[in-house]
């Protein structure tokens, strides 16, 4: 491919497969696929690359939820008008945040085309 502007282009460097890298500790960094493998399997992953300390992600499994463990108002009220008086929540992606606190996490473009993420205990 033509290269008009004289830049250097990259190839992403080739990671350890995921079946080989994930049940391990971070020997190796991965690419934001194998992180989020690695997150349905149950593991912790980090970005080696964020300043935070202590920071991490988890997945949240879905689940049936009943009414009076929903502490948003709205939601418990729509649970409640349900035939079964709950709602199904989705999985979802957290974060531990420096300051310990447990918040939902999306992936920025930054994120998603790292390659330093790292399985963590």
């Amino acid at each position: 491919m033509e290269n008009p502007n004289n830049e250097t282009e990259t190839t992403p460097t080739p990671n350890v497969a995921c079946d080989n890298a994930i049940p391990t500790r971070p020997q190796y960094t991965l690419d934001f696929g194998c992180a989020i493998r690695a997150l349905k399997t149950g593991k912790k992953v980090v970005r080696k690359g964020w300043n935070g300390k202590g920071m991490w992600l988890s997945l949240t499994p879905g689940r049936k939820v009943p009414a009076e463990n929903l502490w948003s108002e709205r939601n418990r009220e729509y649970a409640e008008a349900q035939p079964d008086k709950q709602v199904e929540v989705l999985p979802y992606i957290t974060m531990k945040t420096a300051d310990d606190k447990i918040v939902p996490w999306l992936a920025s473009q930054t994120d998603v085309l790292a390659e330093d993420w790292e399985i963590t205990d």
